[in-house]
C-alpha cells in the first residue's frame, strides 16, 4: 500500500491560500447533566460543539475562499439542567463574520 500525502500553504494550483474560520465554545455555565448547549453553524463553514463542563472547546475549518466578509449562520440548541431539550436561538439574516476569523460562544 503506498500512501501520498502533501502540505503547503495553499491549494494546488495557484488559488488563494487557505483561510482559517475558529469556533470556540465555553462550558463555564455547563454541568452534568446539564445545562448544556450544542452550538452548530452553517455558514462559513459547517462546524459543531457540544458544551463540556469548564473547558472551553474549538474546532478549526481551513475555507478555500478570498479574505472578506461572509454570511455567518449559526444556531445554538440549549438544554436544560435535567439534560432535556430548552430552546434554540438563530443567527438573523444579515448576521456576517470576517474569514480568516473566529466565533465564541458561552454556554
Amino acid at each position: 500500500m503506498v500512501l501520498v500525502a502533501a502540505c503547503g500553504n495553499g491549494p494546488t494550483g495557484g488559488g488563494p491560500p487557505l483561510q482559517r474560520f475558529e469556533l470556540y465554545v465555553d462550558g463555564s455555565a455547563t454541568n452534568t447533566p446539564g445545562p448544556f448547549c450544542i452550538v452548530t453553524l452553517s455558514r462559513p463553514s459547517r462546524l459543531s460543539l457540544r458544551s463540556h463542563p469548564q473547558v472551553v472547546d474549538s474546532a478549526t475549518a481551513a475555507l478555500n475562499v478570498v479574505p472578506g466578509r461572509y454570511r455567518f449562520a449559526w444556531s445554538v440548541d440549549y438544554y436544560n439542567s435535567s439534560g432535556f431539550y430548552n430552546t434554540t436561538l438563530s443567527s438573523g439574516p444579515f448576521d456576517s463574520t470576517d474569514v480568516p476569523g473566529s466565533a465564541y460562544f458561552n454556554c
